[in-house]
């Protein structure tokens, strides 16, 4: 886990991070594909890489909260290592931190 808080990236760093992970994902697949994919087991469906954003952009906090956020146990979030360390550490954990897991999960 992480130990201490992520940095803000500039928006042209992001789309090329989201673009770095779009190649590995879809290279990852096209490796299958090519290599253990067997012909007569028909097509194999293209991949499709979507971001985070596409499905959180329209949903709010509350929205997010109300619909999303009640899957989430505090209890298996807190007990997590990483959650626990930095809890534990002067520098603590911000909200944007800890709720992290939640928008990746």
């Amino acid at each position: 886990g992480k130990s201490t808080e992520r940095p803000i990236i500039q928006t042209d760093q992001l789309q090329n991070n989201l673009d770095g992970l779009k190649r590995d994902i879809q290279q990852v697949f096209e490796n299958h594909k090519r290599y253990f994919w067997r012909s007569d087991a028909g097509d194999l469906s293209e991949v499709k890489v979507v971001n985070n954003e596409d499905w959180y952009t329209d949903l709010n906090i509350i929205d997010f909260l109300s619909s999303v956020g009640r899957h989430f146990r505090m209890g298996a979030m807190m007990s997590r290592h990483s959650v626990k360390t930095r809890l534990n550490s002067s520098d603590g954990i911000s909200l944007t931190e800890f709720t992290y897991q939640t928008f990746q999960a």
